[in-house]
């Protein structure tokens, strides 16, 4: 553990969630950090305004993506899943190619209807 850990270390992302919420993201958040990989997640962009702001001004408002991608390095995080990061997903394998993206699915559409209403 420790190795994977000291693999993973640096700020470069290494990982892409591609995935919507409510699909996995919990499980495969402690399986990352098992691995020695420091994710983000949709709770960092939620309680963080100073990764907020910059996000929502990216997505919503037609905000430049540097200041959104320089959070995910400032945070330290070299794993990105959740919310409002796999809304950018394409940007950042674009900014990133030697990423891996990892795209998690629910069952059917249904039962990822039926965790969101949750």
């Amino acid at each position: 553990q420790a190795a994977a850990g000291a693999a993973h270390s640096n700020h470069e992302l290494k990982l892409i969630g591609a995935g919507l919420p409510r699909s996995g993201l919990q499980s495969m958040t402690s399986a990352l950090r098992v691995l020695g990989f420091n994710p983000s997640g949709g709770f960092d962009y939620q309680l963080n305004v100073s990764v907020f702001r910059p996000w929502r001004s990216y997505l919503f408002e037609g905000g430049s993506f540097e200041p959104a991608v320089q959070t995910i390095r400032d945070a330290g995080w070299n794993a990105t899943l959740d919310y409002p990061f796999f809304a950018a997903y394409a940007e950042l394998m674009e900014r990133y190619p030697e990423a891996k993206v990892l795209l998690t699915v629910r069952d059917s559409p249904r039962a990822w209807t039926k965790s969101y209403l949750r």
